[in-house]
C-alpha cells in the first residue's frame, strides 16, 4: 500500500481543528486590543485555548504504525505535553543562588544560558522537567526529540526543540502575577505576544518575522501558557539583517508602514526577523490613514512641493490627515532639533533628509530660514556639516 506524502499543501484537515476558535480567527485578521483578546479567551472552553498547528516537518515524523493515533490525536497529546511542561516551568525557579549546593558541584554546566551569566536552579528539577517532556514527545515521534535551554527573558523562558531536523522555539510564559510584579509595560506577556505572533505570522513576509505555529493561551492564574515558533539562527548577512531591523522603527524613516515595533533591543531580532512579539503595534489607527500617509509621504519624499501643498489643502480637517501630520512633525523636527545648528545638523543626518524633502517641509509651513545663510564651519562633526551644506548649498571656499 502506497503512503501519501504529506507536504505543506496537503496536510490532512484534522490538523486544522485548532484553527477554528474565534480568538484565533480574530487575531489572524487584526491586531486586536489585549483587553478584547482577554475577554474572548475567557469565554472559550479550556481546550479551545490551544490554537494553531504543528510544523509540517514534525507531522511527517509521527510514528507510522498502523495502530498509531491520528494526526489530530497526536497533536492533542503534544499540546498537552507542552502545556504540562509550561506548568512545571512556572513552578521551577530560574535564577541561581550563589550559595546553592548545585552551584559548586557543576550541575549547572549543561543548563547555562547563552551569555553564560547565570544558571538554572535547581538543575536537578529542570533536568526532570526536560526529561519528562522528551519522554512524552518520543511516544509520538519516530525521531528522538532534542530539547535545549536557550535563555530566560523578562516574560518567559525559551527552549529549542528539534524534531526531524526541524528546530522550533518554545516559549513558556510567566503568569500575569509575575508580569505585574515586574511592573511590565503594556505590550508584553502571554496574551499580547501570542496574539501579535498570530497576526504578524499571517501578515508579514517570511523575511520579516519568525513563524507562529501554535500556542496554549493562558487566562488569569493559569500557568500552562506556551508558544511554539520557528527557531531563527544568525547568518553571515548581518548588514542586511540590521537594515531589515531598522525598518521596524518609525523614527528611522519617512514612511514606515502599518506596523511598528517599540522595543529596539537587538536581541529581539535575528537577521532582521522579529523573534519577540511584545511591543508590536499599529503605526496608524486605520488602513485609510495608512493609505493616505503612503500617498502623502511619497509626494514629500519626491520634493513635489506644489502637490504637497495641494494635498494638504484637499485633506486638511480630516482625522486621518491630522494623524499623518502628527507622525510627520516628529520627522520634520521637534523644537530641540531646531534649537542650534549642531542639533539641526545631527537631525538632518540621522533622518537622512535631502534638499527636496526640506522643500516639501517648507510647503507644509516649516521655517528653516535661520539655517539657510548660517555659517556651518563650527559644527564639530564633519559628516553632519556636510549634510547641511548639501541641503542648503552654501559650502564656503577657504
Amino acid at each position: 500500500m502506497k503512503t501519501m506524502q504529506i507536504t505543506p499543501y496537503n496536510i490532512p484537515k484534522a490538523q486544522n481543528s485548532f484553527l477554528g476558535s474565534k480568538p484565533y480567527r480574530d487575531a489572524r485578521k487584526n491586531l486586536v486590543k489585549e483587553s478584547r483578546f482577554r475577554y474572548d479567551i475567557s469565554q472559550t472552553e479550556k481546550e479551545e485555548r490551544y490554537v494553531g498547528s504543528l510544523p509540517y516537518e514534525w507531522i511527517l515524523k509521527f510514528k507510522k504504525d498502523p495502530k498509531a493515533p491520528s494526526i489530530k490525536e497526536n497533536t492533542e497529546k503534544i499540546y498537552k505535553a507542552l502545556g504540562r511542561f509550561a506548568k512545571d516551568s512556572a513552578q521551577t525557579p530560574v535564577k541561581h543562588a550563589f550559595g546553592c549546593k548545585y552551584y559548586k558541584t557543576g550541575l549547572y554546566d549543561n543548563l547555562k544560558d547563552q551569555r553564560g551569566a547565570h544558571y538554572l536552579e535547581p538543575a536537578g528539577r529542570w533536568s526532570e522537567n526536560i526529561k519528562r517532556l522528551q519522554e512524552s514527545l518520543n511516544e509520538v515521534f519516530e525521531d528522538d526529540c532534542e530539547i535545549q535551554y536557550i535563555d530566560d527573558q523578562s516574560f518567559g523562558i525559551v527552549f529549542r526543540i528539534t524534531i526531524g531536523g526541524k528546530p522550533c522555539a518554545l516559549k513558556v510564559f510567566y503568569t500575569d502575577r509575575e508580569k505585574e510584579a515586574q511592573k511590565a509595560p503594556v505590550g508584553h506577556g502571554a496574551l499580547h505576544e501570542i496574539k501579535n505572533a498570530i497576526y504578524s505570522s499571517n501578515t508579514l513576509k517570511p523575511t520579516q518575522t519568525s513563524r507562529f505555529y501554535c500556542a496554549k493561551i493562558p487566562i488569569g492564574p493559569e500557568t500552562d501558557g506556551f508558544m511554539l515558533t520557528s527557531f531563527e539562527q544568525n547568518s553571515n548577512n548581518n548588514m542586511q539583517g540590521e537594515k531589515q531591523r531598522q525598518e521596524w522603527f518609525a523614527q528611522d524613516g519617512l514612511y514606515w508602514g502599518r506596523l511598528t515595533f517599540y522595543d529596539a533591543h537587538e536581541n529581539n531580532f535575528i537577521d532582521g526577523k522579529l523573534i519577540d512579539f511584545g511591543a508590536v503595534g499599529y503605526t496608524f489607527s486605520s488602513p485609510k490613514a495608512q493609505k493616505m500617509a503612503k500617498e502623502f509621504f511619497t509626494l514629500i519624499s519626491r520634493g513635489e512641493a506644489e502637490k504637497v501643498a495641494e494635498f494638504r489643502q484637499k485633506h486638511e480637517g480630516e482625522a486621518e490627515f491630522e494623524e499623518c501630520m502628527a507622525h510627520l512633525r516628529e520627522y520634520m523636527g521637534e523644537e530641540e532639533d531646531l534649537a542650534t545648528l549642531e542639533n539641526f545638523a545631527e537631525h538632518c543626518y540621522l533622518r537622512k533628509l535631502a534638499k527636496k524633502i526640506i522643500a516639501s517641509f517648507k510647503a507644509l509651513g516649516a521655517d528653516y530660514s535661520k539655517f539657510e545663510n548660517a555659517d556651518f564651519s563650527e559644527i564639530e562633526i564633519e559628516k553632519h556639516r556636510r549634510k547641511l551644506e548639501e541641503i542648503f548649498n552654501n559650502k564656503k571656499e577657504f
